[in-house]
Parts: C-alpha cells; sequence; structure tokens
C-alpha cells in the first residue's frame, strides 16, 4: 500500500492510508471474508498498527490473521514485560544493533539508527503515538499472527521482544527465526534458496489460517 512516508508525514498519517485502503478494499469487494496483513520491516509495523485502528474503528471484517516479518521500526517502544526482559525501551541496550551489524546485509552498520532518526529523532507526537498503541493490553484481541525473523538482524531482539509481548496478551501466535538470515531475507527468494524455502513455509502458515 502506498502510505504517506516519514518524516513528510506522521505515522499515524502513514497508518491511516493502510487503514483507508482497507476500508476500500472489504467495502468495494464483500466477497472476501477472509483477509490477511502481510508486511515485512516497515510494513509489518504497520499492518500491526492498522489492525490495532481496524479493531479501534470496528471496521468488519477484521483480518483474519498477520504476518510480520522483521517487524520495525517502533519495537523499541514495547515496555519490559518480564524480569526476563532486560532491556528497556531504547534500542541502546539492543545487542543486536551492534553484534549483528557486519552480517545483516540489508540493515547493514548504523542504517537502522539512521531509520530511527528519521521516524522518531524529532517527532515527539510519532513517539507518542507508536508508544500508546504499543500497549500489552491493546494487541490481547489480535488474530493469530506469524511473526518471522533472521538471526543476523540488527533488529533481532526487538523482534523477540514483540513476540514476548503478543504471548503475554494470549494472541495466538508462531515466532521463526531463520540462521544466518537478513533483514526481510524474504526478499530474496529469486536468488537465495534458504529465502524460497522459507517463503513457502510463510504460505503454507498463511493458507492455514484461512481455514
Amino acid at each position: 500500500m502506498d502510505y504517506r512516508l516519514c518524516p513528510e508525514y506522521s505515522v499515524q498519517e502513514a497508518v491511516q492510508d493502510v487503514v483507508d485502503a482497507y476500508q476500500y478494499f472489504v467495502t468495494k469487494y464483500p466477497q472476501y471474508t477472509k483477509l490477511s496483513f502481510l508486511g515485512g520491516s516497515a510494513g509489518a509495523g504497520h499492518a500491526l498498527l492498522a489492525t490495532l485502528q481496524l479493531q479501534k474503528e470496528k471496521i468488519q471484517p477484521l483480518p483474519t490473521s498477520l504476518v510480520l516479518s522483521s517487524p520495525g521500526p517502533g519495537m523499541e517502544f514495547l515496555k519490559p514485560i518480564d524480569d526476563i526482559d532486560i532491556h528497556n525501551s531504547s534500542t541502546t541496550y539492543w545487542k543486536s544493533l551492534t553484534e549483528n551489524a557486519p552480517v545483516d546485509g540489508f540493515m547493514v552498520g548504523g542504517f537502522y539508527q539512521y531509520v530511527i532518526g528519521v521516524v522518531f529523532g524529532s517527532n515527539q507526537a510519532n513517539r507518542e503515538y507508536v508508544q500508546s498503541q504499543l500497549q500489552v493490553s491493546n494487541l490481547e484481541k489480535l488474530p493469530p499472527t506469524l511473526v518471522t525473523a533472521g538471526s543476523y538482524e540488527v533488529i533481532l531482539e526487538g523482534v523477540q521482544k514483540l513476540v514476548s509481548c503478543l504471548q503475554k496478551a494470549n494472541v495466538k501466535v508462531d515466532y521463526k527465526e531463520y540462521p544466518k538470515m537478513q533483514h526481510c531475507h524474504f526478499a530474496f527468494f529469486e536468488w537465495s534458496p534458504e529465502s524460497s524455502a522459507a517463503l513457502d513455509e510463510l504460505i503454507t502458515w498463511l493458507q492455514a489460517s484461512w481455514k
């Protein structure tokens, strides 16, 4: 979906574009009742936020399932949920940011920190919006969700934290972490046999969620 982009527009405006597109689709094509959001990186973050907004606006039918591949940015605003989670809401404490920087071919080096600076650096409204949405209590009514990540991702710990929050909210969540794969590795299915096989697994999960 061609949503508006930061920093010219706010995260909330971008999410509203996704909500509006979804509402248009379900209004124009009411015969389709089994629908899923699938997104990667920022698209995954928007899919999550848009589903929460659809629930608030009581737009029907709601998505049957969610597929969130390498979701971000925004996961840095998830609060710690238990004593095991030693990281606070800042990416400063994600070891994966530095440890995986040399091997994440998509988010190489400090690129993710740059993205965070563009989206949230001086925009307090974006921070407050994402923080208010990503509360465990808001996640409780989400549909079955598949979350995927590569073990080489710089944002790996942020993805793991999202999974923990979904579990805490009693969402039916499946998590698949692919060894030695980078951010949004599904995008490389034409060149990587591992990515192609992972995409097949994703499609199988998605089809099963519609039954």
